[in-house]
């Protein structure tokens, strides 16, 4: 084969190359957000219902779950986190669709970041404080007030005497949700702080991320940008602290000593992953993205 001709198969192998990352590169078309947004207010509220609904019944000592409790329609328990879950996403996606702006990235190798990438516009500082009130006040409803009732000196409280032992592990379950979804909220708020104080000039508009970053810059990308680690630390560290106060009842209900192992390991796995999720979260800024900018993992 002649010189020529070599080279003119490199350069036809390089423009149909370059082809393909213009056609796998760039904005991303996107489905209309409206009815992601409203079904996914439709199933909250929904959830929402349904969580008052089994609560009451409850307190009344009425059993959560009836015949065979693994169907989800017999498990009162069950169904306001599936509508939760299920509304939850469907406003994600709403939300990510009408204000992100989307990027797919398919000619990326493995180690060189994922291949859809999103920037968002980070949440005003003010309403992601007000935002706060929400899980604390369900935490506050669901697990606080009943336990506070329960363990009064004088004996439990009247609303909760008859409380059903469904009652307590709904109250478990959705207090653990609550105070995780705190964790997530506080999680973001130091990430927040992070970038505030050691990338205060950062662009919103401009991403700092190499398509090959150094290696330091890479782990943090995959930590915080792919993973969100910081998020599901958050959660399970303050989850886990949120349910501390059910380990007193269920030791007042049972006549039994409290159980300082359950207590120890409850503890040290909330300081753990809060430490951690701090952690991570004021480190986040080294991944070179931008505040409101995430990557998925493959």
């Amino acid at each position: 084969m002649s010189e020529a001709k070599r080279r003119r198969e490199q350069i036809a192998a390089r423009s149909k190359q370059a082809q393909r990352r213009k056609q796998g590169s760039g904005a991303a078309t996107l489905p209309k957000p409206g009815p992601f947004i409203w079904g996914g207010i439709a199933l909250l509220a929904l959830g929402t219902v349904a969580l008052i609904i089994a609560a009451f019944a409850g307190l009344r000592g009425d059993a959560l779950t009836t015949g065979d409790a693994s169907k989800l329609l017999n498990n009162a328990i069950a169904l306001p986190g599936v509508l939760f879950l299920l509304g939850g996403v469907l406003l994600f996606l709403g939300i990510m669709f009408r204000r992100a702006a989307w990027q797919l990235h398919l000619e990326r190798g493995f180690f060189e970041g994922g291949s859809v990438s999103f920037e968002l516009r980070p949440v005003p500082l003010t309403v992601h404080l007000v935002g706060l009130i929400v899980p604390v006040g369900v935490w506050s409803l669901i697990v606080l007030a009943p336990v506070l009732g329960a363990l009064a000196d004088d004996g439990p409280a009247a609303w909760v005497a008859d409380a059903s032992d469904d009652f307590w592990v709904l109250s478990a379950f959705y207090g653990f949700v609550a105070a995780g979804s705190l964790g997530v909220m506080l999680a973001s708020l130091l990430k927040k702080l992070g970038y505030a104080l050691f990338a205060p000039d950062r662009s919103p508009r401009q991403h700092a991320t190499p398509d090959r970053p150094a290696s330091a810059q890479r782990f943090w990308r995959l930590v915080s940008a792919q993973f969100r680690a910081e998020s599901w630390l958050g959660f399970a560290g303050l989850g886990f602290a949120g349910a501390l106060p059910l380990l007193w009842r269920d030791a007042d209900a049972s006549g039994q000593p409290l159980d300082d192992t359950a207590v120890l390991v409850f503890a040290l796995v909330a300081v753990l992953s809060t430490v951690a999720a701090a952690i991570v979260a004021l480190n986040s800024w080294r991944s070179g993205a931008e505040l409101g900018y995430a990557e998925s993992v493959a």
